[in-house]
């Protein structure tokens, strides 16, 4: 996801508006993939603000990841407002500049190209809920003998003992 920034870039003020649809590749999250189950569809406003230019968005997309409980696809929608602000590299030299790119605060562009695709798919995982569940009412799956508990109930005891009570547990049960 490029932007030409050539008629906005040598007059503070000048803006340029955007959208656009891009389909994204799935990626590995924590040992979990995310699929994107709609190309993403971003829109929004890149500014000249004088020390660099502003991008200010928004980000429409659907991810699939499994259910934290019971491990079904869940459909996940990202709607979220993005605010990033690119100098040219060539500011970098300056101490105050270089610190807020280390600090991730800003991003930089090279010749009159903005590439914002490292921070849509940073939007994207900072969007992505916790723990997704495929309902609140979600039973899981037993620990025990693997059955999906929202399709079928099991017999497994899920109790454990304390292993000290443990002979007093066989005497209730006679």
């Amino acid at each position: 996801m490029e932007l030409n920034i050539k008629k906005i870039s040598e007059k503070k003020g000048a803006h340029l508006n955007f959208n656009f649809y891009e389909k994204l590749s799935p990626m590995v999250i924590g040992g979990e993939k995310i699929d994107f189950n709609t190309p993403a569809f971003v829109e929004g406003t890149a500014t000249n603000v004088g020390s660099g230019i502003l991008v200010e968005g928004r980000l429409n997309t659907e991810i699939l990841v499994n259910c934290s409980r019971c491990l079904k696809t869940v459909c996940v929608k990202i709607d979220t407002e993005f605010k990033e602000e690119y100098v040219k590299e060539s500011k970098l030299n300056e101490p105050s500049y270089h610190e807020l790119y280390e600090q991730g605060e800003i991003h930089i562009y090279k010749e009159n190209k903005l590439d914002i695709m490292n921070e849509i798919l940073e939007n994207v995982i900072l969007n992505i809920p916790m723990k997704v569940l495929c309902s609140a009412e979600c039973r899981g799956i037993c620990s025990i003998c693997g059955r999906d508990l929202n399709v079928e109930q099991c017999d497994c005891r899920t109790e454990s003992v304390d292993p000290r009570l443990a002979a007093l547990q066989k005497w209730f049960e006679k």
